[in-house]
């Protein structure tokens, strides 16, 4: 019991003990605490002076700062008003955006004996190809384009429609004076084209199966999905602003074929960071022809100024004419190939049935590493865009010269009237009925997004079926085009 006792007063003198630490560690504390409550503004004045690399800011300046910023978001807020009312007030009204194009070109041609005797002789030259001005626009859902070339000695109109877009059930419809659609090479414009002049075997058939032509379209281009569809019905006509419906024939009225035109494209594979693209399509189109009206179906080589080299020779009595028209597009970051095939077929009241058929395959690389873009809505490739303009202006107003953008290119293109009979007219050595194909090679400049140059070499050789003066020609042409859009 003693020892219980003696362990009691242990533990308690124990507990007094440490009681007696603890009050002297807290009031030790306690006289390093200031009497008075410590301020933010004390806080950083103490922190300022301990260390001299920390910022400080006085009660004032801080007051002057919050006002500052107030006043920034209340002008933020007002310039984002200001930009949502005035959306607001454009989709109100049509959008004008002036478009135009100038080019500029030179042909220098050599022929051998054996085409001239055939064909005549082919001049060198020089031309200004195309003028053109037009002005396009849009109002909400409806969309308008007109443009016209002053390069001819008198007025031509190129595009001139309205059109309107994403309707419930028939999605896109545009109505005027337009390219039928038809071909990828067809619908792509001058300035986005690759090679100078379009392959012989458009040139050989787009006065009568591919060319502008007043009508009525419809297609699914305002969706951008990977599956397009485009059919219309059209008229050819002899100028784009008025055609008789009679049945009187007219002489005067060239191109009075009408009738449907149909595309449909497939892209199979797109992948545009990489510039991959595989697209497969193919065309359609059906004419009906008054049987009076002439026709002369034939083909040039490459170049503008040139003179028609392979053809029909005239004939009447064409009532209808059928062609469908396979298309491919491949591109792999900066090669790219794309490929067309054009069989036609014509129904005479006199010779019976015909028919001819062309196509080409052209070759692209960008040297400087471009890729390709392409355009869902029309299923077709757009121009190149430089990495690094000829010319371009830094910041600081400084001219800076760069490459702009290089691309080499190669095409076979042909079209074949073998199939043709001799026609009344084209006996013998006077007759054009045969084969032409051409080899052009290409290099072109695209200094910016706006200005390029061209080169081309064309090696055309025409081959023909009736005859024993000049079984074949050939023509080698150099040609060079200076080009501006905006």
């Amino acid at each position: 019991m003693k020892s219980v006792i003696i362990f009691k007063q242990k533990c308690v003198a124990a507990i007094a003990f440490c009681t007696l630490i603890v009050l002297c560690v807290v009031m030790t504390n306690a006289q390093d605490v200031p009497s008075s409550i410590v301020t933010p503004d004390q806080i950083v004045e103490s922190e300022s002076a301990q260390t001299q690399t920390n910022y400080s800011i006085s009660p004032s300046d801080w007051e002057a700062l919050n006002k500052r910023l107030e006043s920034l978001e209340s002008q933020l807020k007002d310039e984002k008003a200001k930009a949502a009312k005035k959306k607001e007030d454009d989709a109100k009204k049509p959008s004008v955006k002036v478009s135009g194009r100038l080019q500029y070109e030179a042909d220098f041609v050599d022929q051998n004996e054996a085409s001239k005797a055939r064909v005549g002789n082919m001049r060198n030259g020089t031309e200004l190809r195309r003028t053109w001005i037009g002005v396009a626009g849009s109002y909400k859902q409806f969309k308008y384009k007109c443009n016209f070339d002053l390069a001819p000695s008198s007025l031509a109109f190129k595009d001139v429609y309205v059109g309107i877009d994403d309707l419930p059930v028939l999605c896109d419809m545009r109505i005027g004076y337009f390219k039928e659609p038809s071909s990828v090479e067809q619908l792509v414009g001058v300035h986005q084209m690759w090679f100078i002049e379009r392959p012989l075997s458009m040139s050989g058939i787009s006065s009568y199966m591919q060319n502008r032509a007043m009508g009525i379209e419809f297609s699914n281009g305002s969706r951008n999905e990977n599956f397009l569809w485009t059919f219309g019905f059209f008229q050819n006509c002899s100028d784009a602003i008025h055609k008789h419906f009679d049945d009187d024939y007219d002489p005067t009225d060239a191109r009075s074929g009408e009738g449907v035109t149909a595309r449909f494209v497939k892209l199979l594979q797109d992948c545009p960071e990489y510039g991959r693209i595989l697209h497969v399509g193919t065309s359609f189109t059906y004419k009906s022809w008054n049987p009076n009206e002439k026709m002369n179906w034939g083909t040039k080589p490459e170049m503008d100024l040139g003179i028609k080299c392979i053809g029909t020779g005239d004939f009447y009595g064409t009532t209808d004419t059928f062609m469908v028209s396979p298309e491919l597009i491949f591109t792999n970051n900066s090669f790219a190939v794309f490929a067309e095939y054009n069989y036609i077929r014509l129904k005479n009241r006199d010779m019976g049935d015909m028919n001819f058929h062309g196509g080409h395959v052209s070759v692209s690389y960008m040297l400087t590493g471009e890729h390709y873009n392409y355009q869902k809505s029309t299923g077709t490739l757009t121009y190149i865009k430089p990495h690094c303009d000829f010319v371009r202006r830094c910041e600081n107003g400084v001219f800076e010269t760069g490459t702009g953008a290089w691309q080499v290119l190669y095409r076979f293109s042909w079209i074949d009237y073998r199939q043709m009979p001799l026609l009344a007219g084209a006996s013998g050595d006077a007759s054009k009925v045969g084969i032409a194909y051409d080899h052009t090679f290409g290099l072109n400049w695209q200094m910016s997004q706006t200005f390029r140059i061209m080169f081309n070499y064309i090696l055309s050789n025409n081959e023909y079926k009736y005859g024993t003066l000049n079984k074949s020609g050939n023509v080698s042409v150099f040609t060079t085009s200076v080009q501006m859009y905006f």
